[in-house]
């Protein structure tokens, strides 16, 4: 039971650390309104699509396909992949050059005819020949994954594989109209921007389609549209070579929280997480290639980032041979070693509520953006309020807001003999100001 001096209004957070725990929450003042909003989720095949929520934005989502790529021929092991060295590239401008690339519509290969444009510091652009691009658009692509992607992604992740199987210090980077469902199908709402196919990390010998090629491929559709956004993808796709180097079987929801941030390091822009605020009762460690699972991860990294000593704590999970949530907690706690995985997904989950960062004031707030506003379990003007059952995910937070009033009492009913369910209170001073963050005691039962 929780009682609370006179608030302008607080907010409740029952937050699992564990299995999809059951909790009631029976209250005895008043509260906000805000509306409760469901997206739907839709699968197709190759791509997640999702319908867009109320108050979503109007956008084409764009997805990684990385994570939709079947692991072809084979499995790497868990060490930093060994140098296959074969023979060089010895390519030359204007050169036409046959590439391997993966229909995720179809689930098959398919040959890309493209031309070797630019030969940068660190990288080869070829476009496909079947496609326009401005020469200043690639000049942009070539200078700057040469002067901000490549060293900001290794400064902050690694190096990746160097020389690699290909014997070359220069990444090869295909630009082409990526084979998605849109390809097919032009009333498509979302698109793959663009991927990396670990099996070019093969000879031909182990695998006959490998390109034997440290590379990734980007999507010349939404090139065309915003070089800016491809850039965004090429910083996000270089970060998936550098993992593969790094820890080739990292969980997919580190792997593409680690791209997201390679975006926000690089500072080219990402759009609002609104996806993720519409619904986010969503399990951080589980990814289904949902346009919400990108935001989440993208903040529990940016997160991660402002909060935990920059590239120290982001390289060294990223170099962890220990994966998900251990390999996180194994990085952070270079920073700090008191540092624990549950204790810091507690702090981010009531972050993405309160987002109060001031000054030195800022551990439940982000420093260099603005969240929308969370999607709300139950919100409560009227009392009493009758118990509320309520279902939280595995590493997710369910947020219940009252408004007004004064001597609240609040009961919270957890599942029995469970250490898994937290709930904490945030309260805000009628004044103004910093809000207060409690942990709400509960017993060996979860009441409290």
């Amino acid at each position: 039971m929780l009682k609370t001096e006179s608030t302008r209004f607080f907010g409740i957070l029952g937050i699992s650390i564990a299995a999809m725990l059951p909790f009631a929450a029976v209250s005895a003042q008043t509260a906000a309104e805000h509306a409760v909003v469901q997206p739907v989720q839709i699968q197709k095949q190759g791509v997640l699509a999702k319908e867009r929520a109320p108050g979503a934005p109007e956008e084409i989502g764009s997805f990684c396909g990385t994570p939709l790529l079947p692991q072809l021929e084979g499995n790497f092991v868990a060490a930093k992949a060994a140098p296959l060295t074969v023979s060089a590239i010895t390519d030359t401008l204007g050169q036409i050059v046959a590439f391997n690339a993966w229909d995720l519509s179809k689930q098959q290969f398919h040959t890309v005819r493209a031309r070797l444009e630019r030969i940068g510091k660190h990288g080869r652009v070829y476009a496909d020949t079947s496609i326009t691009t401005s020469e200043s658009a690639l000049d942009q692509l070539s200078g700057e994954f040469d002067s901000t992607i490549y060293p900001i992604d290794t400064e902050y992740f690694g190096q990746e594989p160097l020389p690699g199987i290909d014997g070359d210090s220069l990444v090869t980077i295909l630009l082409y109209d990526i084979r998605d469902e849109s390809y097919y199908d032009s009333t498509q709402t979302s698109f793959v921007a663009g991927y990396f196919l670990r099996d070019n990390q093969k000879k031909r010998s182990e695998f006959g389609r490998s390109n034997e090629r440290e590379m990734v491929y980007v999507d010349s559709r939404a090139f065309v549209r915003s070089p800016k956004f491809t850039l965004a993808t090429l910083a996000h796709e270089f970060q998936h070579l550098i993992q593969f180097n790094q820890d080739p079987n990292e969980a997919v929801w580190v792997n593409e929280g680690l791209s997201e941030l390679a975006i926000v390091v690089c500072k080219y822009p990402r759009r609002s997480p609104t996806y993720f605020a519409s619904d986010p009762d969503l399990p951080l460690t589980t990814f289904n290639n949902d346009l919400a699972d990108y935001d989440k991860v993208y903040l529990f990294f940016h997160y991660l980032n402002e909060h935990f000593g920059g590239v120290q704590a982001i390289r060294a999970i990223s170099a962890e041979s220990r994966n998900g949530t251990a390999g996180v907690e194994t990085g952070l706690q270079t920073v700090d070693a008191s540092l624990t995985f549950a204790s810091t997904f507690l702090d981010w989950a009531v972050a993405n509520y309160v987002d109060y960062a001031v000054g030195d004031n800022d551990r439940f707030g982000y420093r260099s953006i603005n969240l929308p506003k969370l999607a709300l379990t139950g919100a409560f003007t009227a009392l009493p309020v009758s118990d509320q059952q309520e279902t939280v995910n595995h590493y997710a937070a369910d947020f219940i807001e009252f408004n007004g009033g004064s001597n609240l009492t609040i009961n919270i009913d957890g599942v029995d003999n469970s250490s898994t369910f937290r709930a904490r209170v945030v309260k805000y001073p009628e004044s103004g100001g910093a809000p207060a963050v409690e942990d709400i005691s509960l017993n060996t039962a979860n009441n409290g």
